[in-house]
């Protein structure tokens, strides 16, 4: 039987779902803070949002008026690394036409496991 393909081009067996994200992939993804603190902006606001707005959110988040340097090293990072890797695991979707970041199919499972963290102290930075 041959594989199914969605529209994008990938082997639906490799899409992304809430029943193949494993804990151990959960636990890396929630090992940095900016992807926690990431989890949490999307959740409590709960639309899509640019690079931009999330930059300049998780830099005002993390530094006490955030240069435009600082806000400018946030960017990158979540531009080259934690969105990357969020999206890769289904937890957000990028368009990077639009420039949005929205919910992705295994958000709430992450969301869920950040959830159970609660009340553990956060060591942060």
């Amino acid at each position: 039987m041959p594989t199914e393909v969605s529209s994008d081009g990938v082997a639906m067996d490799d899409q992304p779902s809430p029943d193949n994200l494993s804990k151990n992939d959960a636990f890396a993804l929630l090992a940095h803070h900016r992807r926690r603190l990431l989890l949490r902006l999307l959740q409590d606001y709960s639309t899509p949002f640019s690079l931009a707005e999330l930059a300049t959110l998780v830099a005002e988040c993390e530094y006490e008026n955030p240069s435009v340097d600082l806000r400018r090293v946030v960017y990158v990072s979540l531009y080259h690394t934690h969105l990357p890797k969020l999206e890769e695991a289904g937890v957000i979707l990028y368009d990077p036409d639009r420039g949005t970041v929205t919910e992705g199919p295994t958000f709430d499972v992450l969301v869920d496991v950040l959830a159970g963290t609660n009340g553990l102290e956060d060591s942060g930075r």
